[in-house]
């Protein structure tokens, strides 16, 4: 056997071998995939990460928002959230319910202002592999291709940025930097004692940092709507509340800082056709599950809070064009 014909049997049985695992990935996908194909089949979906489902154990109800939103409408909700997902889940998400859904579908993504610093890039590949996983699901093409040398564990996908460079971004808070990434990261000695220093620097971490004009979560967020208003669904992109009420306490530019972050989501995501309805500043601190650090984890009547504004908007089409406008001339009280 000359050496074309040996290669040419080689490459032959590592397409067989790559295919097969393919159609396994198509018949059998973890389970973060199969919830999303699930919440995909209802006429509304929500793509969500840890605020839908944290509830505070002493809740009379402990609902998730999504539970309580099905309540409030005569559709279907189907939801898939997970702790720390993101825009490259929900894009990859969006792709999905473009190509699979045969009925117009309202899709409410959430926007997390914790997750929109920089210019979005990650060290960790988890969510990018599970959007990859989901792309593999809707072909036995994309399954048996998307990952080349799969067949000999090569990497699905590599890390937009390094752990090392991630950790060595500068922490900025009033044009002065304030240290590296990694010192604010869980666990740091900063975070050794709570007291209004330490206070100060989770609030100034998690949501104050700047966020780059090129930042790729809020490239993800306008993709993912033009896909979806494209297959004439319905795309809203929903800003968590965030408990600004503690964070004022120690960082006054808060709301300031999360309008800004909004307006920078507005200007991604309308002209693709999104909507966005901005609650980031709406809810005090009575609405929000007791913690040592200010946070977007809703108790029982924060949830309820936020059910009702996501039912009112998704039963009230007509009003989602104006919903900006209106929001920016008077906000809910507190």
């Amino acid at each position: 056997m000359n050496l074309t014909l040996k290669m040419g049997v080689m490459v032959a049985l590592v397409l067989v071998a790559q295919t097969g695992l393919g159609l396994r990935q198509v018949r059998r996908p973890p389970l973060a995939v199969r919830e999303l194909r699930a919440a995909a089949r209802r006429p509304v979906v929500f793509l969500g990460d840890s605020v839908n489902h944290t509830v505070d154990p002493s809740d009379h109800d402990r609902a998730w928002i999504s539970q309580m939103l099905g309540r409030r409408l005569v559709a279907r909700v189907g939801a898939a959230s997970r702790g720390g997902w993101d825009m490259e889940v929900f894009e990859a998400a969006s792709t999905h319910i473009a190509r699979v859904a045969t009925s117009p579908r309202t899709v409410l993504i959430t926007v997390n202002p914790a997750s929109l610093w920089g210019d979005g890039r990650s060290p960790y590949t988890t969510h990018a592999n599970l959007a990859l996983d989901l792309r593999r699901t809707d072909s036995v093409m994309w399954a048996a291709l998307a990952q080349p040398l799969r067949v000999f564990r090569g990497p699905a996908v590599r890390p937009g940025i390094s752990l090392a460079e991630y950790l060595a971004q500068p922490v900025i808070y009033r044009g002065q930097v304030l240290g590296r990434r990694g010192e604010f990261e869980p666990g740091a000695p900063r975070f050794a004692a709570t007291n209004a220093a330490s206070l100060r620097d989770h609030v100034v971490v998690r949501y104050l940092q700047p966020l780059a004009p090129n930042n790729r979560l809020l490239r993800l967020a306008a993709r993912a709507a033009e896909r979806l208003t494209r297959h004439r669904h319905r795309a809203i992109f929903f800003v968590v509340p965030v408990d600004v009420e503690r964070c004022a306490r120690v960082a006054p530019e808060i709301e300031v800082v999360l309008s800004e972050k909004v307006a920078a989501v507005r200007k991604a995501v309308e002209p693709a056709g999104g909507e966005v309805v901005d609650m980031s500043c709406e809810l005090g601190a009575d609405h929000f599950i007791p913690s040592p650090y200010p946070n977007e984890h809703l108790n029982e009547r924060g949830r309820n809070r936020v059910a009702d504004r996501l039912a009112a908007l998704v039963t009230n089409p007509p009003a989602r064009r104006a919903i900006g406008a209106a929001h920016a001339a008077t906000r809910p009280a507190r």
